[in-house]
């Protein structure tokens, strides 16, 4: 029903339907328009004819007027009826009326009007009109009028004279034409008229529709054209081929159906390229409308902003870069021509570069703007960390070289004339120029690493005889009372893997070990026990090495393998630590193909996890 309804709607609102309606109205009109002449002209001439017919004659009006003078009046109306009696034009339908100036009727040609002779006309005619009408005649001799009269059963055209002598009106003679017998012949004409005017309208019509559907099959043609091209089809080419306005149109049409196909496929191409151009790039792209609103974006942009790619479209910019919480404005970063750097939110931890480009018009106005996002968090993170490195370098270099500055000044103030004051300041002196070897020693370790210049001796080592070679010299310090770390502690080992094979560089792997456990041992209390442990996992071989010591805060995990980054400065230094040994530990790992991380809880120790790649048995052999 509601498809009907829909087709229905379509057609009334179609130029078809527009057409056809236009034709069918104009015809009707016109049809209207002689129907209206014709039976207006046709009535009046009816009309016409017939009322010139309806009089009374001079002679007959003063013969009339002689019979009312007798002054007998039987003899009166006797020779009143036989005057009337004498006029044959008359119809059997109609009545002449012959009434005194008393207002008596005095004669009458109706067989059922005889009977109201000697009657006053205020009692037979009860109409208004009419009674005005008689009224209006019997006083004034020279009044002329016919009227009409609709009674319930028959219309009448009343036609008046006064009957006079000397000048004075003595009497009237009244006509009573029936009309009724006209007005229905004028309808019936009329009707047969109108009924013969049915035919050509209907003919008409269905050549108006003719007409209409020959003028508008074109126009349907072109707007299935135009629809299809709407639609992205431009392979839909219309067949109009007349040579009138129409058919112009339609070549025009194909023309620019094959035009706009030409540029859409040139859009497309340009569109994939684009779209391909940002989808590879790994710098995210934004661009926003006049009001700031983003109407593009790529993944690598909603991957950064950390934004689901189907909501970032429709957001401001303002909001998505966070401009307010950064204190920055949106001119601020138009007006930045190298960029300008933002601080992602703090569950990002994310630091990028916007560079912003305005898009114009030829006209120079401006319509929207291009955003481009990149990712400079570890450039940020490495200039600071250059800025802490050279800092730190300066401090630790600067801190021995004052402490031995200050020795040789003292000594030279006299000090060295004391033998045993000046052999403890001496002793001081040799271990903070050890210290400063040692760290020297380190860095150019750390330069070598960063200009892949780090030279690995591979072996096939036992990973289990290593360990315990290593934790075994712990030991042996331990027992001999070597009070390098001051304190007193307990190697456990927990491993008990016996076979697993890596390849690594012994003097290497050795550093990194006694880097941890050094480290195990110094953030320890007296007497602690430090763990080690090792396991393998899906070809993975990982060494833990845990301590019971102060432990490490959550947001200094992430830092503790960077260059002198230390929890505790102070107690570092107090033990001489270079701040360097897990960074080469951790570059000395990832070398050898596997990784370092640290695991902590503060208070209650800290536990360092080394995974290397380990190599089957059997390959072992064939080697």
């Amino acid at each position: 029903m509601r498809s009907f309804q829909i087709k229905v709607n379509k057609f009334l609102h179609s130029v078809h339907f527009k057409i056809a309606l236009i034709f069918t109205l104009s015809i009707f009109a016109l049809l209207i328009l002689i129907g209206v002449v014709f039976t207006t002209q046709y009535r009046d001439q009816t009309l016409d004819n017939f009322k010139s017919q309806i009089k009374i004659n001079k002679l007959t009006r003063n013969t009339l007027a002689s019979n009312l003078q007798n002054t007998n009046k039987k003899e009166s109306n006797s020779a009143l009826n036989s005057t009337l009696s004498s006029l044959t034009a008359i119809s059997q339908n109609d009545d002449i009326v012959v009434i005194d100036n008393e207002g008596k009727i005095r004669a009458a040609t109706a067989i059922s009007f005889k009977q109201n002779v000697g009657s006053s006309y205020n009692k037979v005619y009860t109409n208004t009109l009419i009674q005005r009408n008689i009224q209006r005649t019997l006083l004034n001799n020279n009044y002329r009028k016919a009227i009409e009269v609709r009674s319930s059963s028959k219309q009448n055209y009343i036609v008046s004279y006064p009957l006079l002598q000397d000048k004075q009106v003595i009497g009237a003679v009244f006509y009573f034409a029936d009309m009724t017998n006209t007005y229905d012949r004028m309808q019936r004409v009329t009707g047969i008229f109108l009924q013969s005017l049915f035919i050509p309208l209907v003919m008409m019509i269905g050549f108006a529709y003719l007409i209409s559907r020959w003028l508008s099959r074109p126009l349907e043609l072109l707007d299935e054209q135009t629809q299809a091209m709407i639609e992205g089809d431009y392979s839909v080419s219309n067949l109009v081929s007349s040579n009138d306005e129409i058919g112009r149109l339609a070549s025009r049409i194909n023309e620019l159906r094959e035009t706009i196909n030409v540029e859409t496929e040139n859009s497309r191409l340009e569109r994939s390229r684009l779209e391909s151009l940002l989808s590879n790039m790994t710098d995210g792209v934004l661009a926003v409308n006049r009001e700031g609103i983003v109407t593009i974006a790529n993944l690598a942009a909603s991957d950064l902003l950390g934004v689901d790619p189907n909501k970032i479209s429709g957001t401001n910019v303002a909001d998505l870069l966070q401009f307010e919480r950064n204190g920055l404005t949106l001119r601020q970063v138009m007006q930045a021509s190298n960029g300008i750097t933002i601080e992602g939110s703090p569950e990002q931890d994310i630091t990028y570069r916007v560079t912003a480009s305005l898009i114009r018009r030829q006209s120079g106005f401006i319509t929207g703007a291009v955003f481009v996002l990149r990712d400079v968090t570890e450039e940020v993170e490495l200039e600071q960390q250059q800025k802490d490195f050279v800092s730190n370098v300066s401090h630790e270099l600067r801190t021995p070289l004052t402490s031995v500055n200050s020795i040789i000044e003292t000594l030279e103030d006299g000090a060295l004339d004391q033998r045993n004051l000046a052999m403890d300041f001496l002793g001081t002196a040799h271990n903070e120029t050890q210290r400063m070897t040692r760290m020297i020693n380190d860095l150019l370790e750390l330069s070598r690493i960063d200009q892949n210049n780090l030279k690995l001796d591979l072996e096939f080592v036992n990973v289990s005889k290593f360990l315990d070679y290593i934790l075994n010299r712990f030991e042996v310090i331990v027992e001999q009372g070597n009070t390098i770390h001051d304190k007193k502690y307990v190697i456990e080992k927990k491993y008990k893997d016996k076979g697993t094979i890596a390849e690594i560089d012994p003097d290497k792997f050795t550093q990194v070990i006694d880097n941890i456990v050094n480290n195990a041992i110094n953030y320890s209390p007296d007497g602690s026990v430090i763990s080690v442990d090792m396991k393998t996992k899906n070809n993975n071989l990982l060494i833990s090495i845990s301590d019971k010591g102060i432990g490490i805060p959550r947001k200094d995990l992430k830092n503790v393998f960077n260059r002198f980054y230390r929890v505790d400065k102070a107690r570092a230094r107090r033990q001489g630590g270079s701040g360097l040994g897990l960074s080469i530990s951790k570059e000395v790992v990832q070398a050898l193909g596997g990784k370092i991380w640290a695991e902590s809880k503060e208070g209650k120790g800290t536990t360092i996890f080394v995974s290397l790649p380990v190599v089957e048995q059997e390959e072992e052999i064939g080697e």
